[in-house]
């Protein structure tokens, strides 16, 4: 694909600048919406993810250093979700898989975001989530691998069991890093498009704009806006998942 339209170009510079600004703030982003801002634009999947991937990768490898010390996930993320994501993306690519998880996942993140506005759930999915960790991980990376929806999950997962937004924030920068890495590497791999350039050279908008406008909302955000400004992206992820997989 040609990038020879400038209208084009700068559509992709402002989609890579607005969501690298949501990401900034919750460690996820570019991908959760960017990818299907991305596919209504009429990009193909993986092209998509070659434009934005970069961005994501860089930027979370940007907020694990700001919060390297508040990371405490790696041992089970590692050990759990990986091997489980790389499975579910083996499965997807050789067409083992044709389930449209949208709706299902859309509707998890919807439900278990109201819930966690009651504190007599939210405490009961605290206990539940510190109970299952390895479980969770399995499965959240499973789903990741077939379906690329992992960063709603993450986000629910860290939110609920962590009240400091900087915990929250660079566990879920590590665990979207690695996700990242493992996906931009079967990409180069098995099916490399010249495209991944562009992305690399758009990255560069993500640096800028975490050090100039995401990391002071991020700072100036108080922990209490934080939850209830994740909680709200979370639900507007899973709205976006259930109308995709409705229609």
């Amino acid at each position: 694909m040609e990038f020879t339209n400038y209208v084009e170009i700068f559509t992709l510079i402002l989609v890579i600048f607005s969501f690298s600004i949501i990401q900034s703030l919750f460690g996820v982003g570019l991908l959760v919406f960017g990818t299907p801002t991305l596919l209504l634009m009429g990009y193909p999947f993986n092209t998509a993810l070659f434009l934005l991937l970069p961005s994501s990768i860089l930027l979370s490898a940007i907020q694990i250093l700001a919060g390297r010390n508040q990371i405490e996930i790696k041992r089970e993320f590692i050990y759990y979700s990986i091997p489980s994501m790389l499975l579910g993306i083996f499965i997807i690519s050789a067409g083992f898989f044709d389930w449209n998880l949208k709706l299902i996942i859309g509707s998890v993140l919807i439900l278990v975001s109201l819930l966690k506005a009651l504190k007599k759930y939210n405490d009961i999915l605290i206990r539940r989530f510190s109970k299952n960790v390895k479980l969770y991980m399995i499965l959240m990376g499973a789903i990741h691998g077939i379906s690329n929806q992992g960063g709603g999950l993450l986000s629910l997962y860290f939110s609920t069991i962590y009240e400091n937004k900087l915990k929250i924030r660079s566990n879920i920068a590590f665990c979207y890093f690695v996700y990242g890495g493992f996906q931009l590497l079967f990409l180069l791999i098995f099916h490399f498009n010249p495209v991944v350039m562009i992305g690399m050279l758009l990255s560069a908008i993500s640096v800028l704009i975490f050090f100039t406008v995401g990391g002071k909302i991020f700072h100036h955000t108080s922990e209490l806006l934080f939850h209830k400004l994740i909680s709200f992206a979370i639900i507007i992820f899973g709205l976006m998942l259930v109308y995709d997989g409705l229609f």
